[in-house]
Formats: C-alpha cells, sequence, structure tokens
C-alpha cells in the first residue's frame, strides 16, 4: 500500500506540472484539466450572476476573471503540494524514512503538513528526512515552488497580455455614445469624400489586434471569459464589428470596387474564418445552419421593391439585411448608381453563407459569456459616463427625459422599501389590508370592552368574549363601506338584525326535532332576503351568524343579558371602527396602480434580460411566466377594487375608464410577451437586440417617472374627457416623435417587437393620463352622442330583477334543506356539537352546483389542516394561552385579509380561529378534531347533494347565459364593423349607436345579476367574476374605440383581403367564447400576431388593426376566465402568449 501512494503521488505531480507546462510555456495548446476546470467554474459563475440584478451584474462580472485565475493558480498549488504529501505518506510506512517528533501523527495529515512546509521554502523544525533519497525529495519541492511562482507570473503576465489584446481589438471600432455600434459606421472615417482613405491601415490595425489575440487565446483560454461589464470592451463586440465590416467591404460594394481588393481585407476574412472554426473546436460553440439563398427572381423583385412602401413586407430578413448594406455603402462611397439585381445577387448569395457563419458564431459567443448590450443614445465614454452635462435641451430627441423625470423620489430604508414592495404586490392599494385591520380592531375591542363589563355583571367572562369578538368579527364585513357611498347611520343598521339572530339562538327551545326546523326556517329566512340586494342580504346573513354563534356556544336563556350586552358591544365596535376615516379612495388607486407599475416593471425587467442575452433560458421564461401571472392577478385585484355601484369620492365613469385602462395595459404587456421568441433567432442581430433592450429600460424610466409623480402629488391635470378621447383616438402605432424609428434592414419579428413595446408605453401613458385627469367622460367607449348612464351601467330590467328574485327563493329552499339536514346527520355523531355540521351547510352553497362541489372539498380540505395546525401547536405550546391568545389575533387577521381572494385558505383560517378558541376554553382535545372533521364533511357533502337535486339554482349558469347576450350583441357589432370596413351595405351611424346601448344594458344587466357571485370568496381570482366582467367592459371599449374610428376610415381594395381574414378570425373567436359559455367545446381558436409596420396601410388603418387585435386579445382572456386552459389546449399546449410571428389569419386549432 505505501508503493501505492507514492506512484499516486508521482503521477499527480507529474500531471500537474505537465498542465502547468502547457499551460504557460506552449504556445499554441492549453493545459490538460486547467481548461476544463475553468469552464466548470464559469458555468458555475454564469448561473449565478444571472441571478444578480442587472444593475449589479457588470460588477459582479468584472470579478470573473480574477477568481477564475485564482482558481487555475490553486489548482497547480494544491496537485503539486498533493503530489508530494502522497509520496511522503507512502515513505512514512517505514520507521526509518523520517524522523518524526512527538504530537506528529504518520497519516495523510502528517505527510500534508510536511509538504506545505516544504512548499513554502520555510520547513517543519518536527519532521525531518531520515535518507539521502528523501533529502532530494524535499529539496525539490521547494526548488518546484520557485520554479511555479515564476510560471504564475508569466501566466498572469500572458492572460493579461491577451486582455490588452482584445481592447486594441475593440478600440478599432470604438463609437461614441452608442452601446453597440453599427460596423458600416466605423468606416465612416475612411470614405471622407466617397473614396477610401487609410482604409488599409485601418484593416491591418485590426488582423494584428485580431491576431495577438487569437494567438493568446489559443494559449490562454482563460482569457476568452474575461469580463469588463462594458458593451464595447467584450469579445462579441468585436467580433460582431469585425464580421460587419468584412461583409460591408467584400460584398457590400459592387464586384471589381477598390475597398474590395485592399490587400489586409483577404487577410482578415482569412484571420476571421480561423478563428471562428478554432473556437467552436475549443469551446464546443455550435455549427451553423446554412441558408439556401432566394431565387434570383424573387431576389430582384426584392431590389425593385427595396426602398419603397413594401420593402418593409419582404420576407426574407437575410435579403433585407443585404440590401440595407449595399444602400448604406452606396451613400457611403457616394455612389448614385442603380443597383443592378444580377450583379447584386452574385454578391447576395456569395455573402449569405459568409453572413450565417458570422451571426451563428457571434450569437454563440455572446451567449456563452452572457454578453447584455443596451443601446445607449447619449453620448458616453466608454465607461459610461455621460461627456457632457444631461441638459433636455441639449439631448437627442429620443432621450428627452419624459415628464416628472426630474423629480427626487423619496429615500427609504432598504428593509422598509422591501416591506412596502411585498405588501404593495400583495395588496395592491392596500384594501384589503386596511378591511382586516378595521376587523381585528373591532375584534379585540369588543374583548377587551365585554371582559369587564361581563366580570361586573356576574356572567361567564370566556363565554361573552368569545360570543362578542365573534360577532364583532362576522359584522365588520356588513358594517364597512367597502368604498361605497353610504350614510354614516346606515352601518348602525347591523345591530337589529343580529340582535334579533342572538335572541334568538338564545330564547329558542333545543329540542333535537324543533331545533331542524327553527335553523332551517332562520337559514331560509336569512337567504331569501337577497332579493333585496346585497345590503339586506348582508344583514340576513349576519342574523344567522350571530344565531348560530349562540347555538354553537350552548347559552341559554339564563345567558341572554349577557348575550344582548356582547352582541351589542360587538356590534358597536364594529360600527365606530367602520366610521374611522380611512385612505381616500383617491390613494388606494393609486396604490393599486402603483402596485401594478411594480409588476409590469419587473416584467420588463426580465424582459430585457431575455432579450439581450438573445438566448432561450429555460429559468428566464419559468420567471416571465410567474410573473405575467403575478400581473394578471394585480390587474384583477385592481379592477375589483373599481368595481361597484358608486365608490365614495369617484364617479363610476371614471372608475369605469380606469378598469378599462388597466386591462388595456394588461393586454398590451401580454402582447409583448407574445413576441419575445422571435429574439432567439439569429435573424435579430446583436445591435437590434440591444435597441430593443434599450426601448425596455425607457419602459422602465417612463413608469417610475409616473409613480414618482403620483407620489409626490396628483399633478395637473392632463386634460378633460374631450382631450383624453382625442389622444385615444390618435393612431397608437404611429411612430413616436420622440423616438427613432428601425433600420429599413430590421426584420418583421423585431419591428413587431418594436411596435409591441411602443403600444406597451402607449398604453402606460393613458392609464397614467387617466389616473391624474380631472374629468373622464361619462361613457368613454362610445360616440359623444351616447347618453350618460347612471353608476357603472343602466338600472337593470325587470326581467332581471325578477331573475334575481327567482334565484334567491331557490337558494333559500336550498339553505333550508341543507342545513336542517345537516344538523339532523350530524346529531348521530354528536349531541352536543352537532351544529357544526350546519355551517359548511350554509356556507358552501354558492351560484351552482359546480361552484358549490368545488368548495365543498376545498372546506374539507381547509378543516383537516387547520384543526391539525392548531391541535400541535396547541399541544407544543402545552395550551398556553400566551399562544393562543396572539393566535387568535392572527387568524381573524389573516382571515379578513385573504376572505376576497382565496375561499379554500379563508376556510383554513377560520377553522384555525375556531379551534383556537376551543384551545382558550379548555375543550380541545384529540376527539373534539375528531367530531370537527366529520361534521364538517357532512355539511359540505350535504351541500353539494342539496345544490344538485333541490331546485339546483343555476346563478351562474344565468350570468353565463347573461353573458352569452352580450357576446352576442357583440358579435352582430363587430359582423357590422367588418361590413362597413369591406364596403358591404351597414347599418347606419345611428342604428350602430343604438347597438352600443344595447349592449351597454345587457352587460349593466349581467352585472347586476352578478351581484351574489361578486359576493363569493374568491370572486377576485385570474377565473372569478371580477376577471369575467373586466373583460366584457373592455370588449364594450374596444367596439366603441372602433366605432369612433370608422368614421374617418375608407377602406381600399388593396386590403379587403387582410380584413376578410381578420374578419373570419374575430367571427371565429366569438364562436368559440359562446361555445365554452354554453358548456361545450370551441372549435377552432385564433391566436392573432401583434401589429407590424406595414407602411402600405395607413396610420388609422393600423390603428383599426390594433383595436381588432386587442378586441380578439380581450375574446381570448375571457375564454380563459370562463375555462381556465381553454386557449393553451386548443394550441396544442402552447400558451398564446409565448406564440409569434403568425399571419393575419391567426393560428387556429381545431377540436
Amino acid at each position: 500500500m505505501d508503493a501505492v501512494w507514492i506512484v499516486l503521488g508521482a503521477l499527480v505531480l507529474l500531471l500537474t506540472l505537465l498542465d502547468t507546462f502547457l499551460a504557460v510555456l506552449n504556445y499554441d495548446e492549453g493545459g490538460l484539466f486547467v481548461d476544463k476546470i475553468v469552464r466548470g467554474q464559469w458555468l458555475v459563475l454564469r448561473a449565478i450572476t444571472r441571478r444578480v440584478d442587472r444593475r449589479w451584474r457588470p460588477l459582479v462580472l468584472r470579478q470573473v476573471t480574477g477568481v477564475l485565475l485564482l482558481t487555475t493558480i490553486f489548482w497547480w498549488l494544491l496537485g503539486i503540494i498533493l503530489g508530494y504529501a502522497l509520496m511522503y505518506l507512502g515513505a512514512m510506512g517505514h520507521t526509518d524514512a523520517f524522523q518524526i517528533s512527538p504530537g506528529v501523527e504518520r497519516d495523510f495529515w502528517g505527510a500534508f503538513y510536511l509538504s506545505v512546509g516544504q512548499f513554502a521554502t520555510v520547513g517543519v523544525d518536527n519532521i525531518s528526512p531520515g535518507v539521502a533519497v528523501l533529502d532530494l525529495l524535499t529539496v525539490s519541492e521547494a526548488m518546484v515552488s520557485i520554479v511555479l511562482l515564476s510560471f504564475i507570473i508569466t501566466f498572469l503576465g500572458s492572460v493579461y497580455g491577451v486582455i490588452q489584446s482584445l481592447r486594441s481589438f475593440c478600440g478599432n471600432f470604438f463609437t461614441v455614445g452608442r452601446g453597440i455600434g453599427d460596423p458600416v459606421e466605423t468606416l465612416a472615417p475612411f470614405f471622407p469624400d466617397g473614396v477610401s482613405r487609410g482604409l488599409d491601415g485601418q484593416l491591418g490595425a485590426i488582423v494584428d489586434s485580431m491576431g495577438s489575440y487569437a494567438d493568446g487565446l489559443s494559449q490562454n483560454r482563460a482569457a476568452y471569459y474575461f469580463q469588463s461589464g462594458r458593451d464595447q470592451f467584450s469579445l462579441p463586440f468585436a467580433l460582431a464589428m469585425t464580421g460587419g465590416v468584412i461583409g460591408a467591404l467584400r460584398w457590400g460594394l459592387p464586384e471589381g470596387s477598390d475597398p474590395g481588393k485592399e490587400p489586409n481585407l483577404a487577410r482578415l476574412m482569412e484571420l476571421y474564418e480561423d478563428l471562428r472554426l478554432r473556437m467552436q473546436r475549443t469551446f464546443g460553440l455550435p455549427e451553423p445552419t446554412l441558408r439556401s439563398p432566394v431565387s434570383a427572381s424573387e431576389f430582384a423583385e426584392a431590389v425593385a421593391a427595396f426602398g419603397s412602401a413594401g420593402s418593409r413586407a419582404l420576407s426574407d430578413p437575410w435579403v433585407l439585411r443585404f440590401l440595407a448594406i449595399d444602400r448604406r455603402m452606396a451613400e457611403l462611397t457616394h455612389s448614385a448608381a442603380a443597383t443592378e439585381p444580377a450583379e447584386a445577387y452574385r454578391r447576395y448569395t456569395q455573402w449569405l453563407p459568409f453572413e450565417v457563419r458570422s451571426r451563428t458564431f457571434v450569437t454563440a459567443v455572446s451567449q456563452d459569456l452572457d454578453y447584455q448590450p443596451i443601446y445607449h443614445e447619449i453620448v458616453t465614454s466608454p465607461d459610461g459616463i455621460p461627456l457632457g452635462p444631461v441638459d433636455a435641451a441639449t439631448l437627442p430627441a429620443d432621450v428627452t427625459p419624459p415628464p416628472g423625470a426630474h423629480r427626487t423620489r423619496p429615500q427609504r430604508n432598504a428593509l422598509v422599501r422591501w416591506l412596502r414592495r411585498r405588501h404593495l404586490l400583495i395588496d395592491p392599494g392596500q384594501v384589503r389590508f386596511i378591511a382586516a385591520m378595521r376587523s381585528l380592531i373591532a375584534v379585540v375591542a369588543a374583548v377587551l370592552i365585554v371582559i369587564p363589563l361581563a366580570a361586573l355583571a356576574g356572567r361567564d367572562v370566556s363565554a361573552a368574549a368569545v360570543f362578542a369578538g365573534l360577532v364583532s368579527l362576522f359584522a365588520t364585513a356588513a358594517a364597512s363601506t367597502g368604498g361605497r357611498k353610504r350614510a354614516w347611520w346606515s352601518n348602525g343598521l347591523t345591530v337589529v338584525p343580529a340582535l334579533i339572530g342572538a335572541a334568538l339562538g338564545v330564547l329558542l327551545p333545543r329540542e333535537p326535532v324543533l331545533a331542524i326546523f327553527e335553523l332551517a326556517a332562520i337559514a331560509a329566512l336569512a337567504t331569501w332576503v337577497r332579493r333585496f340586494g346585497p345590503a339586506v342580504g348582508g344583514l340576513g346573513q349576519l342574523a344567522f351568524l350571530t344565531y348560530y354563534i349562540a347555538r354553537l356556544l350552548g347559552l341559554g336563556i339564563a345567558d341572554l343579558p349577557s348575550v344582548l350586552l356582547a352582541a351589542t358591544v360587538g356590534l358597536a365596535c364594529s360600527w365606530i371602527v367602520a366610521l374611522v376615516p380611512g385612505p381616500s379612495v383617491r390613494r388606494q388607486i393609486d396604490a393599486g396602480i402603483d402596485a401594478l407599475y411594480e409588476r409590469v416593471f419587473l416584467l420588463v425587467d426580465t424582459m430585457v434580460d431575455l432579450i439581450s442575452s438573445g438566448r432561450r433560458d429555460a429559468r428566464l421564461v419559468r420567471t416571465l411566466r410567474t410573473e405575467e401571472a403575478a400581473l394578471l392577478q394585480t390587474a384583477t385585484s385592481v379592477s375589483g377594487n373599481l368595481d361597484g355601484d358608486e365608490i365614495r369620492g369617484m364617479p363610476a365613469s371614471r372608475a369605469r375608464a380606469l378598469r378599462v385602462r388597466v386591462f388595456d395595459l394588461q393586454l398590451a404587456t401580454q402582447s409583448l410577451i407574445t413576441m419575445l421568441p422571435a429574439t432567439f433567432s439569429i435573424a435579430v442581430t446583436v445591435q437590434q437586440r440591444a435597441r430593443l433592450a434599450a426601448d425596455l429600460l425607457e419602459v422602465q424610466e417612463r413608469i417610475d417617472s409616473y409613480r414618482a409623480a403620483t407620489r409626490t402629488g396628483p399633478g395637473p391635470a392632463v386634460g378633460s374627457a374631450a382631450a383624453h378621447d382625442a389622444r385615444r383616438d390618435e393612431p397608437s402605432t404611429a411612430p413616436d416623435p420622440a423616438r427613432s424609428g428601425p433600420p429599413a434592414e430590421w426584420p418583421q419579428e423585431a419591428r413587431r417587437i418594436l411596435g409591441s413595446i411602443g403600444e406597451l408605453r402607449a398604453a402606460i401613458s393613458r392609464l397614467h393620463d387617466v389616473q391624474v385627469a380631472e374629468e373622464v367622460e361619462t361613457h368613454a367607449m362610445a360616440e359623444t352622442s351616447h347618453p350618460p348612464t347612471a353608476g357603472r351601467g343602466p338600472a337593470p330590467s325587470a326581467d332581471a330583477r325578477r331573475a334575481a328574485a327567482r334565484t334567491a327563493d331557490k337558494q333559500a329552499v336550498q339553505a333550508a334543506v341543507s342545513t336542517g339536514l345537516a344538523l339532523f346527520l350530524g346529531g348521530f355523531v354528536s349531541t352536543s356539537h352537532q351544529y357544526w355540521a350546519a355551517m359548511p351547510a350554509f356556507q358552501v352553497l354558492s351560484g351552482s352546483d359546480a361552484e358549490t362541489r368545488s368548495k365543498g372539498f376545498q372546506r374539507i380540505v381547509a378543516t383537516i389542516g387547520g384543526s391539525g395546525v392548531a391541535f400541535t401547536l396547541a399541544v407544543v405550546a402545552g395550551h398556553d394561552p400566551g399562544v393562543a391568545i396572539p393566535l387568535l389575533i392572527l387568524s381573524a387577521f389573516v382571515m379578513s385579509f385573504i376572505r376576497s381572494v382565496s375561499p379554500a385558505w379563508t376556510a383554513f383560517w377560520m377553522t384555525l380561529l375556531l379551534a383556537t378558541v376551543y384551545d382558550v376554553l379548555g375543550t380541545l382535545n384529540v376527539e373534539t378534531i375528531e367530531i370537527r372533521l366529520a361534521e364538517t364533511a357532512i355539511g359540505a357533502v350535504v351541500a353539494v347533494v342539496v345544490s344538485a337535486i333541490v331546485l339546483p339554482t343555476r346563478t351562474r349558469t344565468r350570468v353565463l347565459k347573461g353573458m352569452a347576450g352580450v357576446v352576442d350583441t357583440a358579435a352582430a357589432l363587430s359582423n357590422d364593423v367588418f361590413s362597413r370596413v369591406l364596403g358591404a351595405p351597414t347599418p347606419t351611424d345611428q342604428e350602430l349607436s343604438r347597438a352600443v346601448r344595447e349592449l351597454d344594458a345587457k352587460l349593466g344587466d349581467v352585472e347586476k345579476l352578478s351581484r351574489p357571485i361578486q359576493r363569493n370568496p374568491g370572486s377576485l381570482q385570474a377565473s372569478g367574476i371580477e376577471a369575467q366582467l373586466t373583460c366584457l367592459w373592455a370588449l364594450l371599449d374596444y367596439e366603441g374605440h372602433a366605432m369612433r374610428l370608422l368614421r374617418r376610415f375608407a377602406g381600399d381594395s388593396s386590403s379587403a383581403a387582410r380584413w376578410r381574414d381578420l374578419s373570419v378570425a374575430t367571427s371565429e373567436n366569438f364562436e368559440a367564447v359562446r361555445a365554452v359559455l354554453s358548456g361545450s367545446l370551441p372549435q377552432r381558436v385564433h391566436v392573432l400576431p401583434e401589429v407590424g409596420e406595414d407602411p402600405s396601410a395607413t396610420e388609422l388603418e393600423r390603428t383599426m388593426i390594433l383595436q381588432v387585435l386587442r378586441l380578439n386579445q380581450t375574446l381570448l382572456a375571457l375564454l380563459d376566465a370562463v375555462a381556465p386552459g381553454t386557449v393553451a389546449s386548443m394550441t396544442n399546449g402552447r400558451d398564446p402568449a409565448r406564440q409569434s410571428g403568425r399571419d393575419a389569419g391567426g393560428a387556429d386549432a381545431r377540436a
């Protein structure tokens, strides 16, 4: 075994020395192992830096080279020390080999200690060699350490020499003011009068610096991973510029041109190709997939069309790129000669293979090195420092700071900012937080007041405190105004039904049979009063709850005074708390929109990483999907807070306008996400990705400016309703005068992304305009002749009122049967806790049997979880009140906080609250938990069965039927719009206006009919009723906007085919929504593409197309809100927000 250690140590030592020799002294080879080690480290470091915030990422990346070099040196040091240590360990097996002092063991650590001491040339005094061979071995280690030190110095100098060569290489292409320049622009100084001057010298400088870098890189491959954190000092930048210069000089000028015959150009091409092939072999870069050139006839047509209105519609981006290079080189050489198609086609066929190889090469290196350039149009130094004072008057037009950009944002502690951001995203507008705090304060106050009063009266303190707290908890929701206009004294009316319910719970007899009928009658009455509106329905539910709590606590006639006292105190506390003024509606809405801005900001941040990197990063894609879902949830929550007949301090028309603009921003963001996969193509250059990323950063800056302006004050009014509508009617796809358009050679994919970014920017501005405007037209979605309506829509029709009354009658019968049967069956499980079965039977009942089944299952699971957690905590804490009371407070707060967004978690925290109450009362044990679970299951199952067989109340079905009527009217209106565009006979403007009013009236009826569902827990979920109603209001908005544009639009025969395709796609999307609303499977779904730049269309026509696109996106959003996952399943499992590049007909999927 000793010989094995010696052989192994010698092998490790020789391999380390050989690796060092090859890496440092061999001119054209890398090391044996060090390159693989460095590569593995880079992959790990890259995975880490990708998770670093982009602001700090360049700083972290600049440390990569130092980390890799230190690791390389450490590997060599460890290899030599370990090799000698293993040989020493083998020699220690012989007793005479070393003289070792006491305290040092003859093991690996002793040998390693000796090796470290000898390598450091200081030696050790408690181990000394006993034979001459080991004397020589220990001395050789000291000598090797000295030689290794010189190797390390040489290695570091060589690596930083390669980096210096890269600096010189990049310096040949420096362009002031641009993060990633244009290769053709770097040639401009060498064509001052259209004739090349000094060009060969420039090419020679590029050849020399590139050759020096290539030679150094072949020996020191660790230099490949160098990161400067600057766009213009990086290998991808130098390679992209070199490839562009070669392509422009060699094939961008007519055959025989002098610049194309420069001697150094041939050398540069050869050196560039050699570097490409060498790096592909060394670093495992992908091989290019060559493209076939277009035919000569197609190329000739492209030459004829290039520069005209149809050039941007060319299908092949490579032809566009070549023709753009040809045009720019002609401008550079002051050539006015027309492009000869045959000669240009020969150059194109020679240029295309080189360009594809070069583009693939640059893209691969960029992705491997995580190169993410941003296009800067402010004049800066290479370090990103402005070369002059940043003044709006001297900046280029496209970088003029947006309004409010110079406002100083308030500085906060980092922890405060983080907490505020998390709370802002969880509860936009703080509406739920305020409501939960009201409930908690009311509960705590009621308990603290009742305890001394009950003690003074000689009553049961525990029962009185529990009763007062529960009554206050459930009464606060009924007493709270929730932002709606209501007289201050009307909240005091809650005392009447609450006291009646409490008195009935105490006074009515408790015989089992009578108790069943009593409970059924009271449940039926509490449900039946919903026919008089949500407010009266809430009072009925409060009466039932107080009756139920009195029964649940087993209070008798003797407890009537304490019950009435506790109920009065609890109700008084909830009423008083509701009177305390909270944040204004304007402040709540601003906070909600601020949260929406934050969501969009985070989403755009991920988009910047995806676009600038050009890679299909699975982690970024997952993050994007998560953030998109969070944006949808936030938008739904903000829209829900804008719902209601009247919102205190805000006209209903203003709330509606904000709600639609929020949805508009949501659609614009999802449309941009749709286009992102196009950036993964090599047809989109590094320069184009940099420009797109910069435009996204400008969107973030605009969001920051709007958020800062909102926080520092409401700001000046941006105009009246007429001005707002005028801005809306402006073509939203028109180029922003404050920004320059893309060059002619941009492919359609990149143009569409740029257009989508512009639409997102416009949607943000439109939302901000409505947010800060002093007034909004009562009905901004239709023409000015449309009469204003009160509230969110017209008053419900007589049919709608009768339908709501019939629904309440049926639900009352269901409630009576369900609660009575649950109480009867619960008595077989427990004669003292049978009322536990009644509450699930009452609360699980919903608008449809399907919703009841879902809520029943959630209630059972939540009860199991809540009971288990409560019992576990009680056992662990030893039933300590010091733990139970804070848990009660937490449960009350969280239950109120999440009630509107998650019925399942609401049931969990309610169970936890009640179980903790039993713990405080000293009755929580295993048997109690078992009974609780059994009774809950009985109540939930009974509710499910009753909802399915006893007068099945289809409120949800009626709402869906009403939605179908709205969709039918909207579809007919859409057909009229398309008919007008196509020149077919259509109704008059007055008839179309009546159709809009009819659509508005039907939508108002649907919203009134859906009130019971809107009160259900979970109504603010992405698939909840609020999301569905928001889609319908947006549908009305887009059709009204299209109608106003239609008055100024005159179609022509050239666009008839496109409009027919859009008409068919829209009609079939309407049919898909109808199918889902009727409960069947849609036959076809169209996912329309984003609006591309088609100069053959007028700005008004492009705006009309955009409205049609938004209308179809709204239909798909409604489709998924009614039946989640339908769109993805109908598009073969692909999320439509991930698809791109479809033609006007869209992507269709058949059932």
